[in-house]
């Protein structure tokens, strides 16, 4: 009992540069825009989404939520000389898109994350990372912002 007692009482480390780190992500991966219109906003991101070659796969306008992928052919020549047909080896890599749209005061918050998942011929994945580059997030919301101005304006 003494023993669980001490280890019980430890405190666990905080990573300050993972939390850093995790606050800068959200930083580029989240806009707010002038508008209460919520529901424009989200069929503006879902446009944006389309534009890239994105396909819907969630839309729940209620919760603000959409979730989309793209999918990119990306043979593991390698893996496929070593492992071939009884192992299998790294065919495609799935892009996924979460996009949430919330109200925020006068304001409209979108926050968007993507994430990278790896899968093979037997239909396995074999890697997931989320995707933490601020250009690609950067090239999303100015594609966003186009679609927000289209939907704003009715410029078809």
């Amino acid at each position: 009992g003494v023993v669980f007692f001490i280890a019980s009482c430890e405190t666990p480390s905080v990573n300050l540069t993972e939390s850093v780190s995790t606050f800068k992500i959200r930083g580029y991966q989240t806009r707010t825009y002038d508008t209460t219109d919520t529901k424009m906003v989200m069929k503006a991101m879902v446009n944006a989404l389309q534009d890239e070659g994105f396909v819907i796969k969630v839309l729940n306008t209620d919760m603000g939520l959409i979730t989309a992928e793209r999918t990119f052919q990306t043979i593991n020549k390698g893996q496929k000389f070593w492992y071939g047909v009884q192992y299998g080896y790294d065919v495609a890599t799935i892009v996924e898109g979460n996009i949430s749209v919330d109200r925020f005061g006068n304001q409209t918050k979108v926050r968007a994350n993507f994430i990278e998942k790896v899968v093979n011929t037997k239909g396995g994945i074999t890697k997931v990372k989320q995707v933490d580059d601020p250009k690609l997030y950067q090239e999303f919301f100015a594609q966003a912002q186009k679609s927000i101005f289209i939907e704003k304006e009715k410029v078809y």
